[in-house]
């Protein structure tokens, strides 16, 4: 329960309000000023400052400075302990008990003291979904005409393995990657996550290793620097970016230097995660991170829909601010897409968030657990999205199959350190927007894959466009979608859940009234209202082609 007070605070008539729950917490206290620094350049690495002026930000603005040493000590000395100096927001978090945060609250420097409080969900829905996200692995694979994968997932064999393997390098373009001498040189990434056991002594970061590549770490959690324990989720995400399957890459950032930090638990989604979440983008900041990869979510009973506007959550305004300083945030949009609250997640509700949505590895389809966008102002997302079944590096020591958005969201991030390689000058904004248009579905979209995924070789030459795999045809205020059996067939033979149609119904202001996906088969078609009952106008993408009803006709 919240305790509200007016506390009288000097000399004169000044009030604060102060929100202090009756049991000792975790809180916000923020500060009225700061003072001058002389040489704040002394506190970040020399790649902050040049990717700084690479993206002409200017250095430093207020948000740098450091804290006021006085008002740091005078609140120290006060409390139990400190956990964060946030200098984004002039505060710091503390631990103490209601009577030393009276007397916090009391000081002539401090503006407002606010309790951190709650979490949501716990280790049972956390096995809850990943029982969810296994029984959809079962469900697909054994729709591949091989049969390599039939059977159960969790027995592994070299052939499902090396099955796998192909499709994930295919899908995310590796091979001409390396043709093209891309692998994201240059550029510093940050991962945020729940742990990375194993990483300091696993095969498939031995590459990184002996190569000074993981140039440093931080457990934000426990405030520690080794963050080579607890979970195993951050080494699996890490070796989508930048690990090594024998002599084979899993990600395409293997050029790449790596900051790894640990900001959550992992199972019980704590509120201090985003204050972790926080600290550790202020951290990547002064460390020189190009980008930050977050396969992290909240959202669920923490938030409603409608603070998944963009600006709300502290984690999605540390993301902002974090674009605002040349850093490109790419965020997994979660796995919700079967529940009630099936909407992206924090901070992938960011309009400045890269935000990578899940698709099936062997066909470009959003796999079902994929949260669907867009966020509650209607800003499109997610932007595009990637494998999210893959072979990923575990902690034992080996390999196993992975499942989630989390992995789809390192894959496109490795592609955007090869974006970043190729094009120095790009801002985020570039990066963001030249990934959109390469994606297959482009200039179509929808709320579960976004422009789709990233087709590589569209970076280096014009792909020739196929000629349209299907006919419209209008009757009164209906479409009738009469499809090629070639071209149904061609795919069909290899993928027996058939051949994706994508259809939303689109309004004058690009946002979608509503939007839906199927899987052709041989001699199925198509019955469509020209016009839904908001008044948005159809359109249809089949096998690279998008027909409008609004232009009658398929669009270059």
């Amino acid at each position: 329960m919240r305790l509200f007070q007016l506390i009288l605070v000097g000399f004169g008539l000044f009030f604060i309000q102060v929100h202090i729950p009756v049991e000792a917490q975790i809180y916000y206290v923020y500060f009225k000023d700061k003072p001058l620094a002389e040489h704040p350049e002394n506190d970040f690495h020399p790649k902050a400052l040049e990717r700084r002026e690479r993206q002409g930000i200017d250095f430093p603005q207020e948000n740098d400075l450091p804290l006021d040493s006085h008002y740091t000590a005078t609140v120290t000395e006060l409390v139990d302990s400190v956990r964060f100096q946030l200098r984004w927001l002039n505060a710091m978090t503390v631990k103490g008990n209601l009577e030393q945060m009276t007397k916090v609250s009391r000081l002539t420097f401090v503006t407002e003291v606010v309790p951190m409080e709650g979490f949501w969900g716990g280790a049972a829905d956390y096995e809850q979904e990943e029982r969810r996200n296994k029984s959809y692995e079962n469900e697909f694979t054994t729709d591949l005409a091989d049969g390599s994968f039939a059977g159960d997932m969790r027995k592994i064999d070299s052939v499902k393995m090396e099955r796998l393997l192909v499709l994930q390098r295919n899908m995310i373009g590796l091979d001409i990657l390396k043709k093209y001498k891309l692998n994201g040189s240059g550029v510093r990434i940050a991962i945020f996550d729940a742990g990375f056991a194993g990483v300091d002594v696993h095969r498939s970061f031995k590459y990184l290793r002996d190569n000074g590549q993981i140039v440093a770490t931080k457990d934000f959690y426990e405030n520690d620097s080794n963050v080579y324990h607890h979970g195993d989720h951050g080494t699996a995400v890490m070796s989508c970016l930048g690990g090594m399957y024998d002599e084979r890459n899993l990600g395409a950032a293997t050029g790449s230097e790596y900051l790894l930090a640990r900001t959550e638990h992992g199972i019980w989604e704590k509120l201090k995660e985003e204050d972790c979440w926080l600290a550790a983008a202020q951290w990547a900041d002064q460390m020189g991170a190009d980008i930050i990869s977050s396969s992290l979510g909240y959202g669920k009973k923490r938030y409603t829909y409608e603070d998944l506007d963009g600006e709300t959550t502290l984690v999605t305004q540390a993301a902002l601010t974090a674009h605002n300083k040349g850093i490109l945030v790419v965020s997994s949009a979660g796995n919700t897409g079967t529940k009630k609250d099936f909407h992206v997640t924090a901070p992938g509700d960011g309009a400045s968030v890269l935000t990578v949505g899940s698709s099936y590895p062997m066909l470009a389809y959003p796999m079902p657990y994929s949260s669907h966008g867009p966020n509650s102002k209607g800003i499109l997302k997610p932007n595009v999205s990637g494998p999210g079944f893959v072979i990923a590096a575990d902690k034992k020591g080996g390999f196993d199959f992975a499942s989630g958005t989390s992995f789809a969201c390192p894959s496109i991030a490795g592609l955007a350190a090869c974006l970043k390689q190729l094009y120095p000058h790009y801002s985020n904004v570039d990066i963001r927007q030249t990934l959109q248009k390469i994606s297959h579905l482009e200039p179509f979209y929808n709320y579960q894959l976004g422009y789709g995924i990233p087709q590589v070789q569209l970076l280096f030459e014009d792909l020739e466009k196929p000629k349209p795999g299907f006919e419209v045809t209008i009757h009164n205020d209906s479409a009738v979608v009469n499809f090629d059996q070639e071209v149904v067939i061609q795919d069909t033979a290899d993928q027996r859940s058939g051949k994706p149609c994508f259809v939303h119904w689109r309004m004058q202001n690009g946002r979608l009234s509503t939007s839906q996906n199927f899987l052709i088969k041989k001699d199925q078609g198509l019955a469509l209202p020209v016009t839904d009952s908001k008044g948005g106008k159809l359109y249809i993408w089949f096998d690279g082609n998008l027909w409008s009803s609004e232009d009658k006709k398929f669009l270059p």
